[in-house]
C-alpha cells in the first residue's frame, strides 16, 4: 500500500486516506465559493496506525476571524456526503482564527500540528489558483 510521509517526516499515512482527505477539500471548495481554508488529515490515519473500522479525523481551519454559518453547513454536508460515498466515517472539527487564537496550546491543536498531513497546503480555493 503507498503511503505519504507526514510533514516534518513523522509517521506515514496511507496513501488511500490522504487522497480521501483531499477529496473532502476539493469538494468543499467547490461549495463555498472563495472562503479561504486549510484541511489537515490527523488522528490514526494520519499516524498510520488505524484500525478498519477507524474514521477519518479532519481539521478545517477557516482563514477568517468568524465561521460564516453556510461554511460551517457546507463542510457538514460534505463530510456526510463522502462518508456514504467512501464508507468511512468523515470527522469534523472546525475551527477559525478566533477558535485557534483563544485555544493556542490546546492538546487539539498540539496534536493536530504535531501528527497532522497537509491536504491542501494554502488558505487559497481550488478554484482560484487556476484548476
Amino acid at each position: 500500500m503507498a503511503t505519504a510521509v507526514a510533514s516534518g517526516g513523522r509517521a506515514p499515512c496511507a496513501e488511500a486516506d490522504r487522497r480521501l482527505a483531499a477529496e473532502f477539500a476539493r469538494r468543499l471548495a467547490d461549495a463555498v465559493g472563495g472562503v479561504p481554508f486549510r484541511v489537515t488529515l490527523y488522528g490514526s490515519r494520519a499516524r498510520g496506525d488505524a484500525e478498519p473500522g477507524s474514521d477519518l479525523d479532519l481539521f478545517v481551519a477557516v482563514g477568517l476571524d468568524r465561521m460564516p454559518a453556510a461554511f460551517r453547513e457546507a463542510a457538514r454536508a460534505t463530510a456526510a456526503e463522502l462518508t456514504l460515498d467512501s464508507g468511512i466515517l468523515v470527522s469534523l472539527f472546525l475551527a477559525d482564527n478566533d477558535y485557534v487564537r483563544t485555544h493556542e496550546g490546546w492538546s487539539l491543536l498540539r496534536a493536530v500540528a504535531a501528527e497532522g498531513v497537509s491536504v491542501n497546503h494554502s488558505w487559497q480555493h481550488e478554484r482560484s489558483r487556476g484548476r
